[in-house]
Order: C-alpha cells, then structure tokens, then sequence
C-alpha cells in the first residue's frame, strides 16, 4: 500500500486530524516482512530463517521539502519518485536483515535500480500497449491514434498486461511471500485505523483488501487514462448543449 498524504507533516495532521483520531500511516511488503511508514519515518520488520524477527527504524527520504514539490498537481510525480526511492531500499535493506549479509546498495546504485524500474513501465505500460494497438491497426481491427477504437485496444492492452504481469510475479515462491505479507499489512493498517490493540489475533479477523492499496490506484489510474483518452476522441458535438 502506498503511503497517503505524503506531503504532510505531523504539524499538518495535528490541524487536521484524520477521522480515526491517529496519524495516517502507509506500508509496504518487503522480503520477508513489512515496512510502516509515518510522516518522516518509518520501521522495517523482517523474519529471519530461524524465524526470529529483527526490526529497525529509518529515515524517510523526502524530495517533498521544497515548496514548488508541494503544490498541489505537481507533488505527484515526484511523491511517486520517492516512494520508489524508499520502496527498493527498504527491499535492499529487508534482504540484507534476511540473509545477514553487510552489504548495501550505494544510493548510486539505487538511483540506477530507479532509472531501471522507470525504464521498464515505460516499456510496459506505454510503449508496448501502442505498439499492439497500432498492430490491430495495421491488421485493419481497430482504428487509428485519432479514433475510439485505437485507445479501446491500447486500454484493453494497459489492463491485460498490468493483470498479466502480478498474475506471473505471484507464480514466484519469493513473490508469494511478499504477497502474503502485503495482505497482512492491510490487515494490521485496519486494525490500526479502527483505534484497536494492534496484535495478530485482532488483525488477523481484519480484511486483507484495503482501499488505499497501491495496487488499487494503479488499476483506477489506468481506468482513468483510459476514459481521458476515450473522452478526446469523441465528437466535438458530444460536448456541446
């Protein structure tokens, strides 16, 4: 689950406090646990091998302190950077607690590992869904970049893959444990915004879906494009009064 509000600080929810009297606090699977992350922190909880848990606490890198990254419609993009940023060192960090090794990623490293992942959405998500929507052009079954049926096929694509992709991830042995500890964090996070105990006898009655889930967004954000680039191809005439 993505972290919610992630330009407001602890002053900023003071103000407003959320409607469950406690601060909004976002997770995310790793290898072999969960992070919690809230305001300028967050903790890291991992399960070794021999089933010990270990557990640490860390900065949240933030690209949010300056003003103009804040504003409202800008802040986007570069929230999601930084979720990124934390996001593969918090995994780096969870396999290094997993495996007792020393090493770690040089921010280097995971400046490249970010460039990557970038890379390859791109590939995946807009490169790739056009590439096969101008295909049923060619193939004469759909029509061209201008036309409905152009982005009816480059939706459909988006979705198919986007599904495919976490269909095949989950096939994984090592995925399926961070999928697995992903449903528990949404469980505790529940647990947590009803203002109970949190242990594992409470959250594990919880709900594993949960509506700020990351993944979820992702799959809204996709259905949006899709409607925003049906929505410019139709008439002209279907706006008007």
């Amino acid at each position: 689950m993505l972290p919610l509000f992630l330009s407001q600080s602890i002053e900023e929810f003071d103000r407003e406090p959320p409607v469950f009297n406690r601060p909004l606090v976002g997770g995310q699977a790793v290898m072999g646990g969960v992070l919690m992350r809230n305001a300028n922190v967050y903790g890291l909880a991992v399960r070794k091998a021999d089933n010990t848990i270990v557990a640490c606490s860390r900065k949240w890198v933030s690209v949010l302190n300056y003003p103009l990254l804040r504003i409202p419609f800008l802040r986007g993009f570069p929230i999601l950077i930084e979720t990124l940023y934390n996001g593969i060192s918090a995994l780096n960090k969870s396999a290094e607690l997993q495996a007792s090794v020393e090493e770690q990623l040089s921010k280097g490293q995971l400046l490249l590992s970010l460039g990557i992942a970038c890379i390859i959405a791109v590939l995946l998500f807009v490169l790739a869904p056009h590439l096969l929507s101008l295909v049923m052009f060619w193939l004469q079954a759909g029509g061209d970049v201008e036309g409905l049926s152009f982005h009816l096929w480059d939706g459909f694509y988006k979705a198919s893959i986007f599904l495919g992709y976490i269909w095949m991830i989950s096939r994984l042995p090592e995925i399926k444990d961070v999928l697995r500890f992903h449903g528990a964090e949404h469980k505790t996070i529940h647990a947590y915004e009803e203002s109970l105990t949190v242990n594992a006898e409470i959250a594990s009655g919880k709900s594993r879906l949960h509506p700020r889930c990351g993944t979820t967004f992702l799959l809204f954000v996709i259905s949006m494009s899709i409607l925003a680039c049906h929505s410019r191809s139709l008439p002209a005439t279907v706006y008007s009064f």
